[in-house]
């Protein structure tokens, strides 16, 4: 339940001092941090807060930006407050209301918003307070049922951490502000595992003079390991693929000496065997300027992570033969040094046409497919295969991993790509043979794919002239 305040009408409690800032200072909490940090992690965006509105909006805790307060008239969440419902902008410069809000209108201003109002129990508090949960980001975007009810979780946990809050500053004795901080720390470590587990994450601190690693449950569920305890750096570390470990070592190290947070997608292997994808952010802890521990997050992003490996896959895969297409291509080359020698040859179907004319299109697939086998059995990998669309495909070799000269290779091609097809149209019986124009161009260091592609283009229509003149002569 809200109802309104201001700073200048609040009668604070001795033990919240005179003034908003003490109020803020006496809620804010890690463990509100840390939710903030997770809601910002499982939302996948900008920035997470809580905040509470009197003349000014106020920050209890903030994952993605630093404002401690702002002023109330530039404030979106005024409208969670005013309508005490879940409040949903996908696109703020879409909203007449928003549009021009100086943290909307700048060029990399914010464009999403959603946020509820903290549902707070009145009865502990000299006022009420206006508070709310918020998740901002800087593209348009919406939010799916499963999101939306997720969003309500990290509410009504970040309603109860700031009730607590309260409910233990308001308290008079010390003895009953104890025993509340007891009952109040047990139901945020079950809050938390709570929030953690439907993350898939947890939170991590490696005691930098002990080398001991403190795992949430979440991290030894990632695991998948019983919750046993702390283990030593070197187990830690021993989950890691050769690569990845060597990788966050490195983070590590520079993290440790120059105090620079990381952020890393990395591979574990389980003690099940299990491979898992999972991405790790760390930063340093000091005390008295000096470093005394690593503290981060950890989260499993395996499903995540194939899921954009389908996407990408497919996205970059033609449909018909299951060849590479230009994206296909494009990344293929981006992956290579610009030391390695590449030639590119570039493939047109001479007499396609007439199939598709005489037989059809459905028989016209088959032979693209035939044809793309056959490309696959003689340009094994690495080497790149694709196809363009229609009758054109593309081969990319690398000239260092070759068995024999890429013109060698070339002549096979030639040799290769004949096909037969066998039919009827309306003139009886019918065989038709499909063949291949071949255009190559070995690219120098240097080259562009695009001018590379130019000249085997060229090259290949070359070819074409010279089948036609020889055909026209026989």
């Amino acid at each position: 339940m809200t109802t309104h305040w201001n700073s200048g009408e609040f009668q604070a409690p001795s033990l919240w001092g005179e003034t908003a800032e003490g109020l803020v200072a006496l809620l804010r909490s890690d463990a509100l941090d840390a939710l903030m940090g997770l809601a910002r992690e499982s939302f996948q965006c900008l920035a997470a807060s809580v905040s509470i509105l009197g003349e000014r909006q106020w920050f209890l805790s903030s994952a993605g930006h630093e404002m401690v307060s702002n002023g109330r008239q530039d404030s979106i969440c005024t409208r969670t407050i005013a309508d005490n419902k879940l409040t949903i902008i996908p696109d703020l410069r879409e909203d007449s209301e928003f549009q021009n809000n100086p943290f909307v209108a700048t060029k990399d201003g914010i464009r999403f918003y959603a946020g509820l109002p903290l549902d707070l129990e009145t009865d502990f508090y000299s006022a009420p307070v206006e508070a709310a949960f918020c998740l901002v980001d800087d593209k348009p975007r919406d939010l799916s049922e499963q999101e939306i009810e997720r969003l309500r979780q990290f509410s009504a946990i970040a309603s109860k951490m700031v009730e607590s809050s309260v409910r233990l500053a308001g308290s008079r004795g010390r003895a009953e502000m104890q025993e509340k901080l007891v009952g109040n720390l047990v139901r945020k470590q079950v809050q938390f595992r709570q929030a953690e587990q439907m993350a898939q994450m947890g939170h991590w601190r490696l005691d930098l003079s002990t080398e001991l690693v403190h795992w949430s449950d979440g991290i030894f569920e990632i695991h998948d390991l019983p919750v046993a305890n702390t283990p030593q750096l070197e187990l830690a570390l021993s989950f890691y693929t050769p690569s990845s470990r060597t990788k966050l070592e490195g983070l590590m190290a520079r993290a440790i000496e120059e105090g620079e947070p990381y952020e890393a997608d990395l591979e574990i292997v389980t003690p099940e065997g299990h491979h898992k994808r999972v991405r790790t952010r760390g930063e340093v802890e000091y005390q008295d300027g000096q470093a005394v521990a690593l503290i981060g997050v950890f989260r499993d992003v395996t499903d995540r992570y194939e899921l954009e490996r389908k996407l990408r896959r497919a996205a970059q895969t033609d449909t018909l033969t299951g060849l590479g297409n230009r994206d296909a291509m494009r990344a293929f080359v981006a992956n290579r040094s610009q030391d390695e020698k590449l030639a590119v040859l570039l493939l047109d179907l001479d007499g396609f046409k007439q199939v598709n004319d005489r037989l059809g299109h459905l028989t016209g697939d088959d032979v693209i497919k035939a044809m793309a086998t056959t490309l696959r059995a003689t340009v094994p990998p690495p080497h790149f295969v694709g196809r363009f669309g229609g009758d054109e495909f593309v081969v990319i070799l690398m000239e260092d991993a070759l068995t024999m000269p890429a013109e060698d290779l070339f002549r096979r091609l030639e040799l290769a790509m004949v096909y037969n097809v066998e039919g009827q149209d309306d003139r009886g019986n019918v065989t038709l043979t499909v063949s291949a124009s071949i255009g190559m161009h070995r690219a120098a260091p240097g080259d562009s794919l695009e001018e590379a592609l130019a000249v085997a283009d060229a090259a290949l229509y070359a070819s074409k002239r010279r089948r036609k003149t020889k055909a026209a002569a026989a």
